[in-house]
């Protein structure tokens, strides 16, 4: 359980980096939050899947993430690549919640829980099962093991895909 927490520690960390920095760039007019705003829709309307190129373009995005993911953890250098990635997890949930408060007000914290949230369930779920695999057993696990954890990762993460373009673009529709 301590090796869990220590784990968190480094995506908690990430958004506390992130939120201080996107915020500190917004407040200084660094970055323009109008343009920034319009630049996040139309690539959220593009891979959301307005066009069958979109949809699978978003496939393969969610796909080849999970599979870096499964190739860091299964390197040799599996635990400073998972705090790595545990960071920029942290990092990326935080800019965005960041980014869509800003523009939006309290209705970017609303699209936040209902647009993002579903699918990231699915996908953080498949991360983390990916992420304890290699970090709690660093001996290689009998291979039938190894095959359901890849099987139940791969359904997570099909699970995810499917929340985000059914789910999560009636949603962004909507807003």
């Amino acid at each position: 359980m301590k090796r869990e927490r220590r784990l968190f520690l480094w995506m908690i960390a990430g958004w506390v980096l992130a939120s201080v920095l996107t915020n500190r760039a917004f407040l200084s007019g660094l970055v323009n939050v109008a343009v920034l705003s319009e630049m996040i829709g139309n690539r959220c309307g593009n891979l959301c899947g307005e066009s069958r190129y979109g949809w699978i373009r978003l496939v393969l995005l969610r796909v080849l993430q999970t599979g870096v993911l499964a190739g860091i953890c299964a390197g040799r250098f599996a635990k400073a690549g998972v705090r790595a990635v545990l960071f920029l997890i942290g990092a990326c949930a935080s800019a965005t919640l960041v980014i869509l408060t800003w523009t939006r007000g309290a209705g970017g914290l609303l699209l936040f829980l209902c647009a993002a949230f579903p699918q990231d369930l699915f996908y953080l779920a498949a991360w983390f099962l990916l992420i304890a695999e290699s970090v709690e057993y660093p001996y290689p696990l009998p291979r039938p093991y190894r095959r359901r954890i890849w099987l139940i990762a791969g359904m997570l993460c099909a699970a995810g895909i499917w929340a985000e373009l059914v789910i999560g673009n009636r949603i962004l529709k909507i807003f």
